[in-house]
């Protein structure tokens, strides 16, 4: 979590939400100070939550958007589910054995090779969570897409 003394100022009311987000992104970033193997592991682990609570409610709008565009296009039979149910219990779990890779590449790199930039971790948290809004964007993408061409008539 963000030191103390972050989260006071940014619950300050002379702040702007928007400086409290780029706080916090900017906390999500910042290295840890010094870089090394346990502290690799704890900066992980201090940001599991919140990287949870950011990629959940992307999944949430992202969902949201899928099932508007699915119910939209009319593909699905009464009754027939939009998705299967038990892959909203596996995904979240699937994301966070992802996650745990960060500190599991990170972790042994420093410990083979302690001058590595102290970069590495924000870096790899940076293309986990690209690749993360990715793989989640997919499925609104493709059904606001069909839905799109089956308005337009060109799909049926």
């Amino acid at each position: 979590m963000p030191p103390a003394e972050t989260i006071r100022n940014a619950g300050s009311t002379q702040q702007p939400r928007m400086t409290r987000t780029i706080a916090t992104i900017r906390w999500l970033f910042t290295p840890p100070d010094p870089p090394g193997v346990g502290r690799a592991i704890l900066w992980w682990e201090a940001r599991r939550i919140p990287v949870n609570v950011l990629i959940g409610a992307y999944g949430i709008v992202c969902f949201l958007i899928f099932f508007a565009a699915i119910n939209g296009s009319k593909v699905l039979q009464p009754g027939e589910d939009a998705v299967e149910p038990i892959a909203i219990i596996l995904v979240p779990i699937a994301f966070n054995i992802c996650y745990t890779f960060g500190w599991l590449v990170e972790a042994p790199a420093r410990a083979l090779a302690p001058g590595l930039t102290p970069k590495l971790g924000p870096r790899l948290l940076l293309v986990g969570l690209l690749f993360s809004f990715c793989i989640i964007s997919l499925p609104a993408v493709f059904w606001v897409g069909y839905l799109l061409l089956h308005v337009l008539g060109i799909a049926k």
